[in-house]
């Protein structure tokens, strides 16, 4: 099972998770740990691709 996970969904992770999706890495569970629920939802839309967990 291919996982990661991130601590906070700022630039940073942002930045892995457009390399990792235009070098069409996949994974059956990302996790994103944040605070601040309307950045893990901004995420969620902008990564469809992934299956995100937070």
């Amino acid at each position: 099972m291919k996982t990661i996970g991130f601590i906070g969904g700022g630039r940073i992770t942002k930045i892995f998770l457009q390399a990792l999706k235009n070098a069409e890495v996949s994974f059956e569970k990302v996790t994103v740990f944040d605070t601040n629920s309307k950045v893990l939802l901004a995420l969620q839309t902008s990564f469809q691709a992934y299956r995100l967990f937070h």
